[in-house]
C-alpha cells in the first residue's frame, strides 16, 4: 500500500497541487464569506459563498483523481 502523501508527490502531480490550492482557497474565502456575514453584506456573502462552493467542489474532484491514479485506477 503506498503512502497516502508525500512531497514528491506535491512536487511531480499537478492534480495534488490543484486540490491543495483549492482547499486553500476555500478557507479564505470561507473567512470573507464570515466577514461578509458579520456586515450584513449580502451581496458579498452570496458571491463569496458560491466561490467557495465551487472551490470545494474542485478540490475534491481533484482530489478523488488523485487517491484513484495513486491506487492505479483512473
Amino acid at each position: 500500500m503506498p503512502k497516502p502523501f508525500s512531497i514528491k508527490d506535491f512536487a511531480t502531480n499537478a492534480r495534488l497541487r490543484w486540490a491543495v490550492l483549492a482547499l486553500v482557497l476555500s478557507v479564505v474565502v470561507l473567512i470573507v464569506f464570515i466577514d461578509c456575514l458579520q456586515t450584513e453584506n449580502t451581496r458579498c456573502a452570496a458571491i463569496s459563498g458560491i466561490v467557495g462552493v465551487m472551490s470545494l467542489c474542485v478540490a475534491t474532484w481533484h482530489g478523488l483523481i488523485y487517491i484513484a491514479q495513486r491506487r492505479g485506477g483512473y
